[in-house]
């Protein structure tokens, strides 16, 4: 028999408390709590991160103009565009490319590639990086369960366009699940690359892969 009671590390210090907000309240019935430096001082390393600061009042489209109905509209429309990007670059952010027609292919009989899903997540990388203006050295890492979407990824940013190539340039890690255990990036997407009529999964059925 087990002599030793289990022991849950129950405070989380890596991520953001709004992505940890579902695991936690999924896998771990709402027992970890957010450390302080994921609180505290996330606005003090989220202005080191940014250009642009993600909960600035108003951004370069949002100045302050004076005079009439016309700059008040101006002002109106630049808020309600810098509060939509601030939702598409924010902390969390899901994408249903469902509807797109993005299909999963098979690659090589043993692994899964979703060209449609590769390039919406480049294009995605391209207006993340030219709104948001990340410093130099904010890195970023794309996860995929699938050796197809990874080998996909970099021969996407080794030929795309001058665009991708250089979004590419940026990314600091493309892996697997398995390959980043344990790694680390300020800035993660993850490509889930399964779409079909069928809506198969695949491994991802199993919660622990999931988590």
């Amino acid at each position: 028999a087990n002599r030793f009671a289990p022991l849950l590390l129950d405070e989380q210090y890596r991520m953001h408390p709004m992505i940890a907000e579902w695991p936690n309240e999924t896998f771990y019935s709402g027992r970890i709590k957010n450390a302080s430096n994921v609180k505290d001082e996330e606005r003090e390393k989220k202005a080191q991160l940014w250009g642009r600061d993600a909960n600035a009042e108003s951004g370069s489209g949002s100045a302050q103009a004076a005079g009439g109905d016309k700059n008040v509209k101006r002002e109106l429309a630049a808020k309600a565009y810098d509060d939509q990007m601030d939702k598409r670059f924010g902390p969390l952010a899901l994408f249903d490319t469902s509807s797109l027609g993005m299909r999963e292919e098979r690659y090589l009989s043993t692994s899964y590639v979703n060209r449609g899903e590769a390039e919406f997540i480049f294009n995605h990388l391209h207006q993340f990086i030219s709104y948001r203006k990340p410093a130099k050295g904010v890195t970023i890492g794309l996860i995929t369960p699938y050796k197809g979407q990874i080998e996909y990824f970099y021969a996407t940013g080794d030929d795309g366009t001058q665009s991708i190539q250089k979004v590419a340039a940026r990314v600091h890690d493309i892996k697997s699940v398995d390959g980043f255990q344990g790694g680390e990036c300020d800035v993660i997407v993850i490509s889930c690359v399964r779409s079909n009529r069928e809506k198969e999964i695949g491994f991802l059925r199993d919660a622990r892969r999931l988590n």
